[in-house]
């Protein structure tokens, strides 16, 4: 019994996404079919541009050049120029014998 309602629950999840997406589609392709591409763009944007409701936040900052300074800073610790590294180049040059 539990099986069958399980089975029932998802079946019923998967037709409501179906539906969904297929809405979607049939309102778009009219506009298209009409030229009315003004009404394309704002059935499109509304359905498929999310906007983030969840500010941002990296490091207790908000502001993104703070976070990006804070993201350069962090990189700039762990940076490693491999280049200066003379056994890792001749490492790299090496030809591969497959």
């Amino acid at each position: 019994m539990i099986i069958h309602s399980k089975i029932e629950y998802k079946s019923a999840i998967k037709k409501a996404v179906f539906d969904f997406e297929s809405s979607n589609a049939d309102e778009i392709n009219s506009c298209l079919e009409d030229k009315d591409y003004k009404n394309f763009w704002k059935c499109w944007n509304s359905r498929y541009n999310e906007k983030s409701t969840t500010p941002v936040n990296v490091a207790n900052h908000s502001d993104p050049q703070q976070i990006a300074n804070t993201f350069r800073d962090y990189f700039a610790t762990i940076f490693i120029n491999s280049a200066n590294d003379v056994n890792a180049v001749d490492e790299f040059n090496v030809p591969c014998k497959y």
